[in-house]
């Protein structure tokens, strides 16, 4: 698991910087083409494991090669084993990633809450999207694919209103709420790489700078803007998975390209799109395939040898011991560049439907072996379970 996960994360990073590259080479300073575009990464980035698994080439096994499970070798070796240690990562990882996807979920259990309890309008304030008022706000902000507008919202004046509903309908119409809501979800998975964290980031900081685009379109110029926001953000924190007009760290950016005139896109030409979007797509399937872990020749075989693992008396089923049923597994596994079994599979069984495959994959998950290819390996097994050793 936590392999899959590690190296899932590292083809992600390589798709980021392959995004951001890109991004630099054809100078794009549209902020609406790049947060399409670093939707897209989140989006690849969180399907990464199971792309890996569904694109991978699918290889031959190699020809069996019969290992007796000794007893006493395995006895005397298994401290080279660190079964423990990889125990403890694989929970430590879910104890984390548990909580903060529970987090999460509770904060947008709390936001939704909120918005079922406000109250529509009396009479509609933005054609085709849902609006409405709530007291337990004081800025406005979007959920989902509605707004929130706080309860003093009718007091404000016509440029303020105006300014502010420019901006909510611009995070509804682009869908930012789910796309940060993406970009949350990977934060949690991919917690342990810091580029995640960024990449949400810099997708906040993109959606507010393209709602504040049409806000601007609202005012007489932008210091007038300017203020707005600063008035906006006086009040309460925003809303918790909501996208607020006042919200996020990064105000003080947005203030800063807004009172500079920096806020006007860099519209891309069709060419451009057509590069980035070309580019884009070569980037995600190359740092998507896999092509498996090599499969090992007849003559490579010898190279990657049985080092150590658990008895396989710890796992004989006792029912079978008790009848005397012997049998054999041939197992194919999967081992790292450092001799660690990632991957089991059990691919024949005799006697069949006996529960001696069961018994030999969770004995291989002990096994260490000596790989001198220094690379991950596919190498079959046969595994023999006998009374007498």
């Amino acid at each position: 698991m936590m392999p899959l996960l590690i190296e899932a994360a590292l083809r992600s990073t390589a798709l980021l910087l392959a995004a951001w590259l890109t991004l630099k080479a054809l100078r794009i300073h549209d902020a609406h083409a790049e947060k399409q575009l670093w939707s897209a990464v989140v989006l690849v980035s969180l399907l990464m494991p199971l792309l890996m698994r569904t694109l991978a080439l699918q290889l031959p096994a190699p020809q069996s090669v019969t290992i007796s499970g000794s007893v006493a070798a395995a006895r005397a070796l298994r401290h080279f084993g660190h079964p423990v240690v990889d125990a403890v990562g694989v929970r430590s990882y879910w104890v984390v990633t548990g909580f903060l996807l529970l987090r999460f979920l509770v904060r947008l259990l709390r936001a939704s809450a909120i918005y079922r309890r406000a109250r529509k309008p009396a009479a509609p304030i933005l054609p085709g999207i849902a609006v409405r008022m709530s007291d337990e706000i004081a800025a406005p902000c979007t959920f989902a694919g509605g707004i929130l507008l706080p309860a003093e919202f009718d007091s404000w004046d016509p440029s303020t209103r105006a300014a502010a509903l420019a901006h909510e309908r611009a995070h509804v119409v682009h869908r930012d709420g789910y796309r940060l809501w993406l970009a949350t979800v990977l934060t949690c998975v991919f917690w342990f790489n810091p580029l995640s964290w960024l990449l949400r980031r810099r997708l906040t900081l993109l959606a507010e700078l393209t709602s504040d685009e049409a806000g601007l379109r609202c005012v007489a110029d932008s210091t007038a803007y300017a203020r707005i926001l600063l008035q906006v953000a006086a009040g309460a924190p925003p809303m918790d998975t909501a996208v607020a007009m006042s919200g996020g760290t990064q105000l003080s950016e947005r203030i800063k390209r807004i009172v500079e005139d920096n806020m006007t896109s860099c519209r891309l030409g069709i060419m451009r799109k057509i590069a980035l979007a070309a580019t884009s797509l070569i980037a995600a399937a190359l740092c998507s395939c896999a092509s498996g872990p090599h499969v090992l020749s007849q003559t490579e075989d010898p190279k990657v040898t049985w080092v150590s693992g658990a008895s396989l008396s710890q796992f004989y089923p006792a029912q079978l011991q008790k009848q005397h049923v012997e049998g054999d597994v041939v197992l194919k596994l999967v081992v790292d560049s450092t001799g660690r079994v990632t991957d089991v599979k059990a691919v024949r069984e005799h006697p069949a439907g006996s529960g001696l495959a069961r018994a030999s994959v969770r004995a291989a998950r002990t096994f260490r072996f000596n790989n001198t290819l220094a690379e991950p390996v596919i190498k079959t097994m046969q595994l023999k379970f006998a009374l007498s050793d």
